[in-house]
């Protein structure tokens, strides 16, 4: 069975949200393709081979030693490139000035809301 690849990473506008979003799409393709598998050197070629130009272009700036080239610590690059660190006094700013929008849906309040409550891995007290 065929599965669809992800789209490429987008590297303009919310880089964090569209690693987030690559990230565990790319993650369930490889998963659902039966890739998951297979030896890193594999999925790094097939990350490298779907993320697109611009974000080979990134990959290509990596200091990361030949085993690591090889290895999922690209991920952790990646990861590193594009999700900054976050500052807690900014984040509690967004998720306590957030209010329903007129004509926005109660669900999508709730999962912005949601979103904005999570405490990020990367956040800088």
């Amino acid at each position: 069975m065929k599965f669809k690849p992800p789209a490429n990473l987008s590297l303009q506008g919310n880089l964090s949200e569209n690693w987030r979003k690559f990230k565990q799409n790319f993650e369930i393709y490889l998963k659902a393709s039966d890739k998951s598998t297979k030896a890193d050197e594999t999925k790094i070629a097939i990350l490298l081979n779907i993320i697109g130009e611009d974000a080979v272009e990134v990959y290509n700036t990596f200091t990361l030693s030949e085993t690591d080239m090889v290895s999922f610590p690209v991920l952790k690059a990646f990861d590193g490139h594009c999700s900054p660190k976050k500052n807690i006094v900014f984040e509690r700013f967004k998720f306590y000035s957030r209010v329903q929008q007129e004509g926005e849906g109660f669900d999508q309040f709730l999962t912005d809301i949601k979103k904005l409550s999570k405490v990020p891995a990367n956040l800088d007290y």
